[in-house]
């Protein structure tokens, strides 16, 4: 629950208040307890998103799971490749 709490202050404020700002494109996150789905237009974003959410969560004193972080393209299913491990 207090992750909760902590995260809405840490990812949820931060994604909508800066980083969507950033975005050429639409940006989206849905969130249940301590995992996200981030979602963008612009496959440049998503990727720029992989880099931003490391140096977030590095600032705030978490790390990220390194099995979970992907990009994938929604309109095909397929995982795209090349995606930077945070």
């Amino acid at each position: 629950m207090l992750a909760n709490i902590y995260l809405h202050y840490a990812l949820d404020l931060w994604f909508e208040k800066r980083y969507v700002r950033t975005c050429k494109g639409g940006a989206y996150m849905v969130r249940y307890a301590d995992d996200y789905v981030a979602c963008f237009t612009s496959e440049a974003d998503a990727r720029r998103f992989m880099d931003a959410m490391a140096e977030r969560l590095a600032v705030v004193g978490w790390k990220s799971n390194r099995v979970k972080p992907a990009c994938y393209a929604l309109a095909t299913g397929q995982r795209l490749t090349a995606v930077k491990r945070v």
